[in-house]
């Protein structure tokens, strides 16, 4: 589900372009989550704050550690993460040449 994303993360604006979602089910230990720093009602005034997921204590509820060192629970509906913005993909030269080297 795509939000529009906040203004600010770690004190800093979020680039045009860019997407926060909420952190999919399937998240492993090491992925980096954005949560709130406090536990609170998120609203578009939430201060976001960059994490690593620690460790799985639930299938929905997370251990996150903050740059800061501080660790905290969260719930995964109270985790996102960013979705860079999609670039075309243009095909590749070298391939083309490629294949035509291998038929002949």
């Amino acid at each position: 589900m795509l939000e529009q994303h906040p203004e600010y993360v770690d004190g800093r604006p979020l680039e045009q372009g860019f997407h926060f979602i909420e952190m999919p089910k399937g998240a492993f230990p090491g992925d980096i989550a954005y949560a709130p720093h406090e536990t609170c009602n998120i609203t578009s005034q939430t201060v976001w704050r960059r994490s690593i997921i620690e460790k799985i204590d639930d299938a929905e509820l997370y251990t996150v550690r903050f740059r800061d060192g501080s660790t905290a629970r969260r719930w995964r509906d109270e985790l996102r993460m960013i979705l860079w913005r999609e670039e075309k993909l243009q095909p590749s030269k070298r391939g083309a040449n490629t294949k035509s080297l291998i038929k002949g």
